[in-house]
């Protein structure tokens, strides 16, 4: 996950305060290997159904939905 880890140090958060979003699998297993929560989009490059087995934290259809969800969040 040295993408992410990168990411994370540039930014000065830790994995805890990131989060994410991806379409692929590759994205989802990156995130969990970087111990950080992910969401899946249904809209790119492989189908809702096949991310859900790296376990995200939310599966959208439409990036409105993630605005709702991290609304609630706070």
């Amino acid at each position: 996950p040295l993408m992410l880890e990168q990411i994370l140090a540039h930014c000065g958060v830790s994995p805890r305060q990131a989060l994410m979003v991806g379409d692929a699998s590759f994205d989802l297993i990156m995130a969990r290997n970087a111990g950080m929560d992910s969401v899946a989009v249904s809209y790119g490059a492989q189908s809702a159904q096949a991310l859900q087995q790296y376990e995200p934290r939310l599966t959208i259809d439409h990036f409105s939905q993630l605005q709702a969800w991290l609304g609630r969040a706070h």
